[in-house]
């Protein structure tokens, strides 16, 4: 099998990284590097590293699609990480199933937030946690509510 360059990326849309995070991102790269018997070559740099087919990224964030394919990243070989269709699909924020049959359902890549959503949300938040107090619930909600 052919030695791969196991390099650090940091994605267009990722999050700044504080110091600590950044030394663990660059050990777990190394340390990737070292169980496959593969070199590490620091930060990716697109002048030196044009070659993808023999690169394996350790991207600080998850990855946006086409960034992915643009890297020459086509299957979960070409990274230690995730890929994702859409930028708001890595904040989480519509993960759960429609709050109900008429619930306004944003268009793939928007999030929408409006008052529309938030009451029927607030109104599903104690069936649909039932582990947080309900004092908690109605904090959340008068916060919900207010912000949109």
């Amino acid at each position: 099998m052919a030695r791969k360059t196991v390099v650090i990326y940091f994605p267009r849309l990722g999050v700044p990284l504080y110091t600590h995070e950044k030394i663990t991102l660059s050990a777990v790269a190394k340390a990737i590097a070292r169980i496959n018997d593969d070199e590490f070559a620091g930060c990716y740099d697109k002048a030196r590293h044009h070659d993808h087919n023999d690169i394996f990224f350790v991207p600080s964030d998850a990855l946006i699609l086409n960034e992915a394919s643009e890297l020459g990243i086509h299957s979960p070989a070409g990274l230690f990480g995730a890929i994702v269709p859409y930028p708001f699909v890595k904040t989480k924020a519509i993960t759960h199933r429609l709050v109900n049959g008429r619930a306004d359902r944003p268009r793939a890549g928007h999030l929408v937030l409006h008052k529309g959503f938030a009451v029927p949300c607030c109104r599903a938040l104690p069936h649909s946690a039932p582990m947080m107090p309900g004092w908690q619930q109605r904090q959340a909600c008068r916060r919900m509510v207010r912000s949109v």
